[in-house]
């Protein structure tokens, strides 16, 4: 195909379960944006050191990690719907319970349950989305459902901020809400025949022909995904999901507040320009696109640590923003050219582990980091994490194709 045929599709001919996915992770980031910057504070507010809190959000990403193996089984046995639906109402059911937590034990276990959830929501959310859509339009598709992420995140965070003023426990209630209003969409609107097969993709064995993990690092582009997927589950669901909100309070000594307006700015500037990085990765090359991100990644990383007071805290947030409107979508769109045509589950389940374990690893190196060496230190490891992606990403090939398939 060439790359013009690419370029001509646009976002009106994706699949309608597409835009159904993007709305059910709009409900489920919304949620989570709400909660998040009030998790380390619920921690914290049961006595416990920083490290202490910060297991609270590695549970999280341990569990998931554990579980995102066998959401990959589940989804080839009983198909990404029934794996979906049940994620969402595990995450909705463990949240609830975990707002109303009376120790840090509690919590840590409730937490931990809802990784498990977590895990089968999104490998069977990312698998639809790669099987569903186009190649020549498989990054704009990944960006409208992360676009729903990102709209979730954007409102989430300003919402946070007056729902953590009414109660520390407030954000936990609403996030699971908002879960289970996704889950409901999922079981009207995700019908059998929105997610069957694309007629053009009939022809195609997707169980059959069997792609191995070691296949798929075989690719430079896999391995490039594989190391940013990381990255960003190292040093923002990470190393800042766990450092930041105490920096902000604890070294910049301002309100908790600042800490929703952050991650605020940071959506916001995600979203602003998701799509057209988006289209970028589909008709100029994923290379390129990745190149972008991860430059733009290590600028942000830089100014958190260097910069440190409000206004820098919020400009780093809002470059990574930007980071993250290449490193979202394109990703994702190199592992779906991977695995095209192939069994999805082993490559899709490693792929959204290295992000998990970027998040079990990242909290604990904030928390040991703080106690032992304070903020600037701590924020200079994401420094390392970012460039490291950086250099990953440049031995891709210069003349890497977007379909090109291992």
């Amino acid at each position: 195909m060439s790359s013009k045929a690419k370029s001509a599709g646009s976002i009106r001919d994706l699949p309608p379960a597409i835009w159904v996915l993007s709305s059910i992770a709009f409900s489920v980031a919304l949620g989570f944006g709400i909660v998040a910057p009030a998790i380390p504070l619920f921690a914290r507010s049961f006595g416990v050191t920083a490290f202490a809190a910060s297991t609270v959000v590695s549970i999280f990403a341990l569990t998931r990690l554990i579980s995102s193996p066998i959401s990959g089984l589940l989804i080839e046995r009983v198909g990404e719907r029934v794996v979906l639906s049940s994620g969402l109402v595990i995450v909705a059911v463990t949240t609830g319970f975990a707002g109303a937590s009376d120790d840090f034990f509690q919590l840590l276990l409730l937490r931990g349950l809802s990784g498990f959830g977590s895990a089968m929501f999104t490998v069977s959310a990312m698998s639809l989305v790669v099987r569903l859509a186009p190649r020549d339009l498989r990054a704009r598709a990944t960006s409208v459902y992360q676009g729903g992420f990102l709209a979730g995140t954007l409102f989430g965070p300003a919402l946070g901020a007056a729902v953590l003023g009414i109660s520390i426990r407030a954000p936990f209630y609403s996030y699971s809400i908002t879960v289970a209003i996704a889950a409901l969409i999922a079981a009207v609107f995700l019908s059998g025949a929105r997610t069957a097969q694309p007629l053009e993709s009939e022809a195609q064995p997707t169980t059959s022909s069997n792609l191995r993990l070691v296949d798929g690092f075989r690719h430079a582009g896999y391995r490039a995904a594989f190391t940013v997927s990381f990255t960003i589950g190292f040093t923002i669901f990470g190393l800042r999901a766990a450092a930041v909100p105490l920096y902000v309070t604890e070294e910049l000594l301002a309100a908790a507040s600042l800490v929703a307006y952050g991650f605020f700015v940071g959506s916001l500037a995600q979203i602003a320009i998701l799509l057209p990085a988006g289209k970028y990765a589909d008709t100029r090359g994923r290379r390129e696109a990745m190149v972008i991100g991860s430059v733009l990644a290590v600028i942000s990383a830089v100014l958190l640590m260097s910069w440190q007071s409000p206004v820098g805290y919020l400009v780093s947030m809002g470059v990574g923003g930007f980071a993250g409107s290449f490193l979202s979508s394109t990703p994702a769109a190199i592992v779906g050219d991977v695995v095209e045509g192939r069994r999805r589950g082993p490559l899709l389940a490693a792929f959204q582990m290295a992000a998990d374990v970027g998040g079990i690893t990242g909290p604990l190196v904030a928390g040991l980091m703080i106690d032992g060496y304070g903020f600037t230190a701590t924020f200079a490891i994401g420094v390392v994490a970012t460039v490291i992606s950086l250099i990953v990403t440049l031995l891709m090939p210069k003349k890497y194709k977007p379909t090109a398939v291992a």
